[in-house]
């Protein structure tokens, strides 16, 4: 068997095919084509294109704010670093101060005290000295009167230790350091 070979032209023929019919297809076809592209794909690809830029601008208006808010943020922790280092800074100053003025306040409570001090030891010491010239004044008009006594009468050495144990009764608990200061005065 011998297979017959057959032209693709003889093909088409055989068909019966309407070459106006197709040809006009054809053409309408390209003119909706045409028109659509114009009239629906153009502007559809538009708008993709117009909505595929908005994103794109979103996401770098996005990308921009989180650098903003990146750098605020680390601008904010140096702020807060450097006020917490001020105020630790002003802290210590004004313990510094204080302990200064606590000193300066010892160094001038010390000094009063041994001024007070001083003060005390030099009227201690006058009143010393004037107690022993009152003691003294009172032990020469004490012997004096007992000299006084004595010469008015002689006495044994027995009676002149009454005299003198007399008039130190009499004179001691009467006169006291309150007649020895009123007989210098």
């Amino acid at each position: 068997m011998e297979v017959e070979q057959i032209s693709p032209l003889d093909v088409l023929s055989k068909l019966h095919l309407d070459w106006g019919y197709i040809l006009t297809q054809a053409g309408s076809f390209l003119i909706l084509l045409f028109l659509m592209t114009k009239l629906l794909f153009r502007p559809i690809q538009k708008l993709l294109n117009e909505r595929r830029e908005q994103v794109r601008k979103a996401i770098e208006d996005a990308e921009r704010q989180r650098q903003e808010m990146e750098r605020l943020r680390s601008e904010y922790e140096e702020r807060l670093t450097r006020i917490e280092e001020e105020a630790r800074q002003r802290l210590q100053e004004a313990m510094r101060e204080a302990y200064a003025a606590r000193d300066e306040l010892l160094v001038r409570a010390r000094e009063e005290a041994q001024r007070i001090l001083e003060r005390a030891r030099q009227e201690i010491q006058y009143e010393r000295e004037k107690m022993l010239i009152d003691l003294r004044d009172f032990i020469v008009e004490f012997a004096a009167a007992i000299s006084e006594k004595a010469v008015r009468m002689t006495l044994d050495t027995e009676a002149h230790r009454r005299l003198i144990a007399q008039i130190i009764d009499k004179e001691l608990p009467r006169n006291g350091a309150e007649g020895l200061a009123r007989r210098n005065n």
